[in-house]
């Protein structure tokens, strides 16, 4: 199964363009497009303090809770709220995709892509509302849909292969596009280099990546280790594989800076050895 978005898992959208191109209500945690066969579901950490919990459970199912900051939620469709709840619950009868952002915590008003889910079930919970009244909430249990690349048999190909096209393609200038801000993109190959050496585990905590990708693959992401916006090279041996939650850590946590220098020395460790 394709999606009809033109997104890969961990790409930074800014959240107005999405709705530029596809429609949908532009703030709260879900939007469907009138005129689109999309149901666009955001979750975030800033949803706690509205009474939403959204999980990633160990199984790779993703527990997404409904619209509804007061009171019980429902599925009354006389209702905005109901309305948007029906639209997740019942997306596949509709013929609509269902598509999972989360809020960036690097980029203000941005959102990263999560991929394409499927919404297996449901059931309620008792959840406190953004009062800390307890009501009746309802929590959606979604499930990643495989696209049909996922079924082929990949191209065998070695870590030395893969480091010495990453080397290649770090010659270029990093890409970059440009809307409010400036966005640096990593090298294909160099961030295909960096996720194969992790082997599934974040080279930051060192435990396994916290979800698979929509190809089943472990998701991590890409960290230079010298930032791109201050001429940082991007070059297999600068580039690192993060889980998100570490990623985050170096660039935002209390000590970031000294993670970083952690990370530089694994990368020391690893260089001279493809």
């Amino acid at each position: 199964m394709t999606s009809g978005l033109p997104y890969s898992i961990g790409d930074v959208i800014r959240r107005g363009e999405l709705h530029d191109r596809y429609g949908g209500g532009r703030r709260g945690g879900i939007s469907s497009p009138a005129d689109n066969p999309f149901v666009f579901i955001f979750t975030g950490e800033e949803g706690e303090k509205y009474g939403y919990k959204d999980e990633f459970k160990p199984d790779g199912k993703f527990v997404y809770t409904g619209a509804g900051q007061e009171g019980e939620m429902t599925f009354d469709r006389t209702t905005n709220t109901g309305r948007w709840n029906s639209d997740v619950r019942d997306h596949d009868e509709n013929g609509d995709e269902l598509h999972l952002f989360e809020k960036s915590l690097i980029e203000d008003a941005h959102v990263v892509y999560l991929g394409q889910y499927s919404c297996v079930d449901w059931h309620r919970e008792t959840l406190p509302d953004k009062n800390g009244d307890e009501r009746s909430a309802i929590r959606f249990r979604l499930e990643h849909v495989i696209g049909a690349s996922a079924d082929e048999e990949p191209e065998t190909v070695t870590e030395e292969e893969l480091w010495e096209e990453a080397k290649e393609s770090a010659s270029d200038i990093p890409s970059h596009r440009t809307s409010t801000t400036t966005e640096y993109e990593t090298s294909e190959a160099v961030r295909e280099y960096a996720l194969s050496w992790a082997d599934g585990i974040c080279q930051g905590c060192e435990e396994e990546a916290p979800f698979t990708n929509r190809n089943g693959d472990p998701y991590l992401e890409a960290h230079h280790v010298h930032r791109l916006g201050d001429g940082g090279p991007d070059h297999p041996d600068f580039v690192i594989a993060l889980c998100p939650n570490c990623h985050r850590r170096v660039h935002h946590g209390r000590r970031g800076k000294q993670f970083n220098r952690k990370l530089k020395q694994k990368l020391d460790d690893r260089r001279g050895s493809p």
